[in-house]
């Protein structure tokens, strides 16, 4: 498995297409937006969740983005 950089207006078809993205790329590498495709454990993904850095949808992952002053560039993910 690999892990790839989808421009954000490429990877909205395949996501839209049931591809799970692993992370949200945003305009400040300092902020990471983990996806449902990462593949971490539950509890993990549970306070990443209650912290505002993991998103189940592309409109959830904009949310958090916008709360946080950023805006999504692209999206990583994963090819077998």
């Amino acid at each position: 498995m690999s892990i790839i950089l989808e421009s954000l207006q490429d990877a909205l078809p395949l996501i839209e297409m049931g591809q799970q993205p692993w992370e949200y790329e945003t305009s400040d590498r300092a902020v990471k937006i983990l996806g449902p495709g990462c593949g971490f454990g539950e509890f993990y993904l549970k306070r990443c969740k209650d912290e505002g850095r993991y998103a189940q949808t592309i409109e959830e992952a904009n949310s958090i983005a916008q709360k946080k002053g950023v805006t999504i560039t692209g999206v990583w993910l994963s090819k077998k």
